[in-house]
This record gives C-alpha cells, sequence and structure tokens, in this order.
C-alpha cells in the first residue's frame, strides 16, 4: 500500500477506480457496463452484457477506438441475418467473435451469423474489485460466458479484464472450455477497431510477420492509413501469420501516441521491436528503468523523438542507461560512468 499517496487522498476513487451502472434510454438502454479508469489517464468500460468487451477507450482525453453509426445497442438473444447486422452492430475497442464461426454470414449445415453469436451473449458471474496487493493498487472485472445449443454444445470463456493504478496497459485473461463429453470445434477472433484521432491519413499501421495476401484493387499500402474518400470501399488483406503467435502496433506521428496489441513483439521489424519494448518499459510504473542500447535501429529523428519521449515519461524514477554513445546520456541528463581499466569512473569519456 502507498500510504505516502493515501495521505494527499480522501478517496483513492479520486484518481482510479471502477463505476458500474445501467444505460438509461436509446438503442442500448439496460445494458450494464463498467468504467474503468486510473490516475495514468486510461480510461475503458467493459461491457458484460456483450461478452464483457471493451467499448469505449481513450487515454489522456484521446479516443482511440472506433465506434459505429449505431453506437452502443443491446445484445440480440437470435443474430441478426446478414442484412440486419450492419444496422445493430456497435463496433468498439475490442468485439469478441465466435465461437461458431467469424467472418461473413453462412448458411452451409446450419445458420452462421456474421463473427458469431458470442459477443451478443451476456457474461454470468460477473463482478468487479479494486484493491492494493503490496504497492500495487489492481482494478479488474471478472466473468463468464457461455454459448450453449440444447443438446450439443457448450463452450465457456471465463475472462479477466485488469490495469494498475498508474498503468497504460490493459491485460486480458481468457480460459477457454468446452463442458460436453466430446471434442468440440470452435473458432475465435479478437477485433480490434482502432479510431479517430489515432487512425488518421498516415498513420502507421506494423503487424507480427505474415503473408498478406490483397482482398481487392484497393489494397495497396498495407501499412499506412488512408484520408477518407467518398464511395471508396474498403482496404482488406488476408494474413497468414508466419509464427505461432501475432501481434500489432498502430502509431501516429503527428500525435506521438500508438497502440499495441502483442504478445510475441520479435516477430516486428527492428525498428518497431525496439519502440514497442520501450513503451512496454514506460508503461508500468516502475521506480528503476533499465535501458540497454534502447536507440539502436532507430533513425536519427525518431531517435530525438524517443529520447524526448522517455526524459517525460521518467521525471521522478530512476533511470540507468547503458550505451556507446555519450550523446544519448547528455540528453537524457544522467551522470556518466565509464568502464575503463577494469573500473567504473564518475564523468569519465
Amino acid at each position: 500500500m502507498n500510504v505516502e499517496l493515501l495521505k494527499q487522498l480522501g478517496n483513492i476513487g479520486q484518481i482510479a477506480g471502477i463505476r458500474e451502472s445501467r444505460l438509461l434510454r436509446g438503442r442500448g438502454e439496460g445494458i450494464a457496463i463498467a468504467e474503468f479508469y486510473n490516475a495514468a489517464g486510461l480510461r475503458f468500460t467493459v461491457v458484460p452484457d456483450r461478452c464483457m468487451d471493451l467499448f469505449d477507450l481513450s487515454y489522456k482525453g484521446v479516443n482511440l477506438g472506433f465506434q459505429s453509426k449505431n453506437g452502443l445497442t443491446s445484445p440480440q438473444a437470435f443474430c441478426p441475418s446478414d442484412g440486419e447486422f450492419s444496422e445493430q452492430w456497435p463496433g468498439g475497442m475490442l468485439v469478441t467473435c465466435g465461437l461458431g464461426n467469424v467472418g461473413g454470414h453462412a448458411t452451409n449445415g446450419g445458420q452462421f451469423p456474421t463473427h458469431g453469436r458470442i459477443s451478443h451473449v451476456p457474461a454470468q458471474n460477473f463482478g468487479t474489485e479494486t484493491y492494493w496487493d503490496g504497492e500495487r493498487y489492481l482494478l479488474r472485472a471478472r466473468g463468464e460466458v457461455h454459448q450453449t445449443k440444447m443438446y450439443s454444445r457448450h463452450l465457456s470463456i471465463r475472462r479477466t479484464i485488469e490495469t494498475e493504478l498508474n498503468s497504460r496497459v490493459i491485460r486480458l485473461h481468457a480460459v477457454l472450455t468446452n463442458f460436453e463429453a466430446e471434442d468440440e470445434p470452435y473458432m475465435l477472433l479478437y477485433h480490434f477497431n482502432f479510431g479517430y484521432p489515432l487512425l488518421q491519413a498516415d498513420t502507421l499501421v506494423e503487424a507480427s510477420k505474415a503473408e498478406r495476401t490483397p482482398m481487392n484493387e484497393l489494397s495497396t499500402d498495407y501499412h499506412h492509413m488512408m484520408a477518407p474518400v467518398d464511395g471508396r470501399g474498403e482496404e482488406l488483406y488476408f494474413r497468414t501469420n508466419l509464427g505461432s503467435r501475432a501481434c500489432g502496433v498502430v502509431y501516429n506521428e503527428r500525435l506521438e501516441l500508438g497502440a499495441a496489441a502483442e504478445q510475441y513483439p520479435a516477430a516486428l521489424s527492428g525498428g518497431m521491436q525496439q519502440r514497442v519494448a520501450i513503451a512496454r518499459a514506460l508503461a508500468y510504473d516502475a521506480p528503476v528503468l533499465l535501458l540497454d542500447e534502447p536507440f539502436r535501429a532507430l533513425d536519427a529523428a525518431l531517435r530525438a523523438r524517443v529520447i524526448a519521449c522517455i526524459a517525460a515519461e521518467t521525471q521522478g524514477r530512476t533511470l540507468v542507461l547503458a550505451t556507446h554513445d555519450p550523446a544519448d546520456a547528455d540528453a537524457l541528463g544522467c551522470t556518466v560512468y565509464a568502464y575503463a581499466g577494469g573500473t567504473f569512473r564518475c564523468g569519465v569519456p
């Protein structure tokens, strides 16, 4: 428990917490939501009535996610046909797709609505909690989502979503369970939907190494967003990952703001790997930050921006930097220790 911090507060809810409520009006009337907020400026909404998916997401007042014109709509007990899907799909930062199918509407061997049924299923045993774990203050939601069919299918996702007091990271953990005696095939897709102002013309999109197949003639530049054009269709790519795990980064250079959904960033390019590693280190409110040659693989312009970001984000924290370039240490205001003659000497160039 951070006693010094608590001395300055009336209630920890001034700077971090979870607020549970229900919407009163509109197409989402009655929907339960849980709004997370913390001292780092991270805010997001978990919707237990829609598979515990994430709807709103912002950082320091800047929106990161996409919402459809429909807004947050009530889940449908029976999923709509393909033509009705676009009239009720809410969008949101994360939509879970599956478990019987993902992709477009199909009728081969049964009814398979667009992106499956699971996002329409309310969570059971949903609850939230906030508590101190040593020096860490945790904000957490838990619940179970069951997709069932009489006499046959019973699949469940047990999900935990959490962040911390000063963190810019959302951790999502899920366990998929088959409650039937026989093996059950399934499909599962985490549909991330980034939006304006994070997504603008020339926003950089980087993802793990994969074979990419353009799905139409408009799909010509995988790595950069285009400005909106009236009447223009979607850019679509079919990806086959070359590794067992995937990660992706969306970065707006003008805003100097990005978001990453990552598991194994080693599949990214060298420069992007480096930026993901630095961002991940800065995202945690650790009192000591260790950086070993953090600026390799970065060009001069990007190097300067990253140095400025590190300097701003490490105020009041201890920074230990290993580098072959004394200019890096000078730019970050470090006391220089050089290794010479078998000993470390302070101030030796």
